[in-house]
């Protein structure tokens, strides 16, 4: 997902389930999705929270996105 074999603006909607927390370099990866959407794309994603100091309150406060 580092270097996605895309041209840049060609891509209407990306979907990632499970996998954007196996990526070490998330800031690249999230860099190749945004270039290769076209102007309006869309990036769903779904993904899960591996910190320990994320308390299940804390989850709840930032909506049900990420429950």
């Amino acid at each position: 997902m580092e270097a996605l074999p895309l041209e840049n603006g060609t891509v209407d909607v990306a979907i990632s389930n499970g996998v954007f927390n196996l990526c070490p370099d998330k800031p690249k990866v999230l860099g190749e999705v945004f270039r290769v959407l076209r102007v309006g794309g869309r990036l769903c994603m779904a993904d899960m929270i591996l910190e320990d100091h994320v308390t299940p309150e804390k989850v709840q406060l930032m909506g049900s996105w990420s429950g």
